[in-house]
């Protein structure tokens, strides 16, 4: 099939830049809420503006879908997806978050997507190459979330004495002067504007620490964090929805969809999931078992991977700074004693936001809105 893209959707669908359908958008509301600066780092971006009740209309036009159906799609309770598209919450403030809008947008195509690649946290390449050399204690308190482990997990595996481990897990800050300008560190064992102190850690215990947290070399940091397969699903439960809903609709062409898209056009698994193959691979497989949030050590580990400051990484999954870091600390896993046991109780991070973050960072397959018959 010789037909463009652009083509295609114009033709078939009405959809496309050309299309009325598309005019009938504010252009800022289908922008990239953040830019990167000549730096790498993450930005507002001024030409963004959130969606309005029109925009949400002129989306629910083209997708076929309804209010219910994106509320199902990314998990939202409908009272709370009812104040997103509101006239009235809108004229009170209220605004779609921009991840959520983002992702709604990028599934039906009317946006580009968005894949972020990772910074990498700032560890020296003699700390992670070598055990002769000492991290200083923000590297360690890198390290330490970066392995998903609790600093009493880390303890207890590695016999090194908690209060030990506490005083040297420190998260380091930087300086600024009276110009407005980052000091630089003035010891040489800092690989950024941040300062920190060297940990005061043995030889020794550094090397049971390496061991224990599988550090041998700098992969130990680009790796993907391991992470429960429940929390890479897209089979997430919505209480108070009924069942996916048909969308009435014979006249689509189904059958030159498939050829135009051949092979790479699809994965589907029985009814519920129907997800695009990237032509950039995700790094985690598609998995159907049931949705389950990452536990805060998870979420830690995955956010400290990127390199990404807190402040970007808010930006992205439209989560409060201090909200997030909250949820990835271990003050969200509090510990209850009920029947002679102990239990640890979580606060989870909502599915729609981790979800942006996953599919932003090309982890995960990215599930698709389509006009096929089916919602996905």
């Amino acid at each position: 099939m010789n037909e463009s893209l652009s083509t295609f959707l114009h033709s078939h669908f009405n959809l496309g830049s050309e299309s009325e359908v598309f005019k009938n958008f504010n252009r800022e509301c289908l922008q990239k809420p953040f830019y990167s600066n000549p730096k790498g780092i993450m930005k507002p971006n001024p030409e963004y503006s959130d969606p309005t009740p029109s925009d949400i209309g002129h989306f629910k036009e083209v997708t076929g879908m309804s209010t219910g159906d994106m509320g199902r799609f990314l998990s939202v309770k409908r009272v709370k997806m009812n104040s997103y598209i509101s006239q009235k919450s809108y004229a009170k403030g209220n605004k779609f978050p921009s991840a959520l809008w983002c992702m709604l947008t990028e599934a039906a195509g009317l946006s580009e997507k968005l894949i972020l690649k990772p910074r990498y946290i700032d560890v020296r390449e003699e700390v992670l190459e070598t055990t002769a050399v000492l991290p200083t204690k923000h590297e360690l308190f890198l390290l330490c979330g970066l392995s998903g482990l609790s600093l009493e997990d880390i303890a207890n595996k590695s016999n090194i004495n908690f209060e030990t481990l506490k005083h040297n897990v420190h998260r380091g800050g930087v300086v600024i002067n009276e110009n407005l300008e980052y000091v630089n560190p003035k010891n040489d064992h800092s690989k950024s504007v941040i300062h920190s102190a060297k940990c005061t850690l043995t030889l020794d215990e550094w090397r049971v620490f390496r061991n224990i947290l599988g550090i041998n070399n700098t992969n130990y940091i680009r790796r993907v964090p391991t992470i429960a397969e429940a929390a890479l699903s897209a089979e997430v439960k919505n209480p108070g929805y009924s069942d996916t809903q048909s969308i009435s609709n014979t006249n689509i062409p189904i059958n030159e969809i498939k050829q135009f898209f051949a092979e790479s056009f699809e994965i589907e698994i029985g009814s519920k999931s129907r997800i695009y193959k990237d032509r950039v691979k995700p790094h985690f497989e598609l998995t159907t078992v049931e949705y389950a949030p990452p536990t805060p050590f998870e979420l830690r580990a995955m956010l400290f991977w990127t390199g990404y400051t807190f402040g970007e990484l808010s930006m992205l999954m439209s989560v409060d700074r201090l909200t997030l870091s909250y949820l990835s600390n271990f003050r969200a896993a509090s510990k209850i004693e009920r029947d002679g046991e102990t239990k640890v109780n979580y606060r989870f991070i909502k599915y729609a936001h981790w979800r942006r973050f996953l599919e932003a960072f090309n982890l995960v397959p990215q599930k698709q809105i389509r006009r096929l018959g089916i919602l996905d």
